[in-house]
């Protein structure tokens, strides 16, 4: 893929001339911030990123292990939040909620992303600590936002995982909820995508009717 990305750059860099400048405002860092928080690798997919909304497209990080992809998805989280739009966040299972929190907090975007565990019992830990960071609501709370069919009104972050959308909508009320919300103003980030692509899964149809109704 290295032949196809660098021209990808190229084409980014015939646009926009000095990547770090836009990519630092798109998501609004200094230049001096985004060199201190994410690697080149990282401000290159941004960049790659905001080229793909440019174009009306969706945008998929392939990068391999190891290279920061968490990060990458903190920040679009983070400039979702300052444009004034909301996120679903979904993922494998729990406990990598704490490690995608670890990702916002180290992009110093905790302060503007205001999250909403749809999970019952989840924590979310601090991995030096173990302190307790977040909790799930009470689930009468939860329950209330799931019956309501809309986004948690003091929320601009949902952070769950694919198996409370894995029953048909009639079946499960989370599955209705995440078929309900009103997606134009939601931004959806799915990490380890994958594993919600199936075609005739009950999962694969629930994300890809978010994805199918949210902002890129």
């Amino acid at each position: 893929l290295d032949g196809a990305t660098r021209e990808a750059l190229k084409a980014v860099t015939r646009l926009h001339a000095d990547v770090d400048v836009w990519v630092a405002g798109e998501f609004g860092y200094t230049v001096e911030e985004l060199a201190e928080i994410f690697a080149p690798e990282q401000i290159d997919a941004l960049a790659l990123y905001l080229y793909a909304e440019e174009r009306d497209r969706g945008f998929l990080n392939a990068d391999q292990t190891g290279v920061g992809k968490g990060r990458f998805l903190a920040a679009i989280m983070r400039r979702s939040a300052l444009r004034g739009y909301k996120t679903v966040y979904s993922t494998e299972n729990a406990a990598n909620l704490s490690d995608i929190w670890r990702d916002i907090v180290d992009t110093r975007s905790d302060t503007v992303l205001k999250p909403f565990i749809l999970n019952d019992e989840v924590s979310i830990y601090d991995a030096k600590t173990q302190e307790i960071l977040l909790r799930s609501p009470d689930k009468a709370v939860s329950d209330e936002v799931v019956r309501s069919g809309a986004f948690p009104s003091d929320a601009n972050l949902v952070l769950t995982t694919y198996s409370q959308f894995n029953r048909d909508p009639k079946d499960s009320a989370k599955s209705a909820w995440l078929r309900a919300i009103d997606k134009d103003d939601v931004v959806a980030v799915l990490d380890e995508s994958h594993n919600a692509a199936g075609t005739s899964s009950n999962t694969g149809t629930n994300v890809r009717d978010l994805v199918k109704g949210a902002r890129n």
